[in-house]
């Protein structure tokens, strides 16, 4: 194997866990905040989620969860294929939830955009883990054969 391969790979991962362990950890140190951030996301979906204030809490305590186990299975480059999944699993419905510039106007909408194509690119970043596990391969898998 390539050691530069499995370094840049590496970096990748940690770069890319770095956001969820981030602000999975914010969310734990301003649980409330994040509680009612959570509260206003979804007051813009209410005519499609009913009344869920009742479970924001459980509902924020998995989403943690899966921020905080997946971003740190993907930083320490274990079951990195199960980490990716469980972070598309957290971010794909986040991120139309928590982002829907369609709703908004005004710079509240560009701001909410951005976020959401920010996000996009991490989605992208993820299904490259998932479908290269920790991101390095024989060569003839990644089209480097010198024949």
């Amino acid at each position: 194997m390539n050691r530069s391969l499995r370094f840049l790979a590496a970096i990748g991962r940690i770069f890319i866990s770095l956001i969820f362990l981030i602000m999975g950890a914010a969310n734990v140190y301003n649980w409330q905040v994040a509680e009612v951030d959570m509260a206003r996301a979804l007051s813009l979906w209410q005519a499609y989620t009913g009344h869920m204030v009742a479970v924001i809490p459980v509902l924020m305590a998995i989403l943690v969860a899966m921020q905080l186990v997946g971003g740190a299975l993907l930083f320490l480059g274990c079951y990195v294929r199960l980490a990716a999944f469980l972070l598309l699993m957290y971010l794909i419905p986040v991120t139309i939830v928590c982002h829907p510039f369609w709703f908004l106007s005004g710079p509240e909408q560009s701001l909410a955009l951005v976020v959401f194509l920010k996000n996009l690119a991490v989605i992208g970043g993820l299904i490259v883990v998932l479908a290269l596990g920790k991101g390095y391969a024989k060569n003839k898998d990644i089209g480097l054969d010198s024949k």
